[in-house]
């Protein structure tokens, strides 16, 4: 279980230092280089968890029966809801 913590951490961390520079350098090349990091952050945030959910769980040591993937429609509306976070924090 201590394992599957860190390895959570990890991912996480990795997911976010790539993200964030791809969206570093988007904006900057939009020239929107002041954006708001904490909608970013959230949306970010929002991607990360439906990966986690639909496809890292299935990956690490820690079975349980308790794992399934997100609904469609689920995994759908997070999906949209990052992607608007994160486009909606480079015009802040």
């Amino acid at each position: 279980m201590i394992l599957e913590l860190l390895r959570i951490c990890v991912i996480a961390l990795i997911f976010y230092y790539i993200t964030d520079a791809v969206e570093r350098l988007v904006f900057h090349g939009l020239n929107q280089d002041k954006g708001s990091v904490w909608l970013r952050g959230l949306g970010n945030f929002a991607l990360l968890f439906v990966c986690y959910r639909n496809w890292f769980q299935f990956k690490g040591w820690y079975k349980s029966g308790r794992n399934r993937k997100l609904s469609t429609r689920t995994t759908a509306s997070l999906v949209i809801a990052g992607v608007i976070l994160v486009a909606a924090s480079a015009s802040m």
